[in-house]
């Protein structure tokens, strides 16, 4: 007998699943709320997988739909912290792209997509795996907005912007695209009277970077925004899988969303195939999963919950500029930890 797993949520958590399932011949239907191609709040930035994770998918040409990142920048205010490579290359592609091709690639697979086709809660039934986003939380402080720009000059492939409390990530994408994602204190969506990117980006001291984005072309179906969530461990019953931003935020300064979604279903699907076989209870098949993701993100989402908040402070900006111009500013070590 071979049971069918059921997905709530058609993003990169979910539909990597799905893939992953089919791979092994498990029946999969997956739900999705929306259509595809589909715009999302996202950095657009994958690093920590790469060739092994695209390869285990059947994704190999993946980067080549996106751009390949060697190098970062880090700036405060408008004034350069520091450029270095990047530990291994990392991939910058829309959400606009990857997940149509996904879909694409989870159909072909045989897999069941049912599209605007929204599951109202989170299902806790045998075979059932939400990855829906995040969810909402009233204790958030966090807005979270983006777009796409054509022509903006970039003076490395991933540069990252330091401000009053908030940060923005750009990253190339390819096609001459750049994707903007900001992380913005809530309050600034209420005091703001500008409220376009380049307006709230000015209101969280990064005018250089405002005046930057007012010269370049945007793109204005690529707006996106998001409020009311929080990073890390997300709150819900112990019972059940949660996979992607519905189990885990990490915070998004890391550039490790996209690669958590794709790892965490390459996780799940041994012991969702060896359920779905009849050779694991449903009750082990959660325990053995939530283990399993624990023992492979809890490390790095501590690292990100400590650096986080130091590097939205006067005080720890302060000191990584210090030890960025002295040299001493372990860069890939850092890195490393939240990977």
């Amino acid at each position: 007998m071979t049971r069918t797993v059921e997905i709530a949520g058609g993003g990169v958590a979910g539909l990597a699943l799905g893939i992953a399932l089919r791979q092994d011949g498990v029946p999969v239907r997956l739900y999705e709320a929306g259509t595809y191609p589909r715009h999302r709040l996202c950095g657009e930035f994958i690093s920590g997988a790469g060739p092994d994770e695209f390869s285990r998918l059947g994704l190999e040409g993946l980067p080549e739909m996106g751009e390949t990142l060697t190098d970062a920048m880090w700036f405060r205010g408008g004034r350069q912290l520091l450029h270095r490579d990047l530990p291994e290359p990392a991939l910058g592609i829309s959400r606009w792209c990857l997940d149509k091709i996904l879909a694409e690639r989870f159909t072909s697979a045989g897999g069941g997509l049912s599209c605007t086709t929204r599951i109202p809660a989170p299902q806790s039934g045998e075979g059932w795996i939400n990855a829906t986003g995040r969810a909402k939380s009233e204790d958030s402080r966090w807005l979270g907005q983006k777009a796409h720009y054509l022509n903006l000059p970039m003076k490395a492939g991933l540069e990252m912007h330091l401000g009053r409390g908030g940060y923005a990530g750009i990253s190339r994408i390819g096609s001459g695209i750049t994707n903007v994602c900001a992380l913005l204190p809530a309050l600034l969506g209420k005091q703001s009277g500008d409220a376009t990117l380049p307006g709230r980006l000015r209101a969280c001291g990064l005018p250089l970077l405002a005046e930057r984005l007012e010269s370049a072309e945007e793109i204005p179906a690529s707006r996106c925004g998001v409020s009311r969530f929080v990073t890390g461990w997300q709150r819900g019953p112990d019972h059940g899988i949660r996979l992607g931003d519905h189990g885990a935020i990490i915070p998004p300064f890391t550039g490790h969303g996209m690669s958590m979604a794709l790892i965490s279903a390459l996780e799940a699907a041994p012991f969702l195939t060896k359920w779905a076989s009849d050779r694991l209870s449903w009750n082990e098949t959660c325990r053995q999963i939530q283990a399993a993701l624990r023992r492979r993100f809890s490390a790095r989402l501590r690292w990100a919950a400590w650096l986080h908040p130091f590097i939205l402070r006067p005080g720890g900006q302060a000191f990584m500029t210090f030890l960025a111009r002295s040299g001493l500013l372990p860069w890939h070590w850092l890195y490393r930890r939240v990977r």
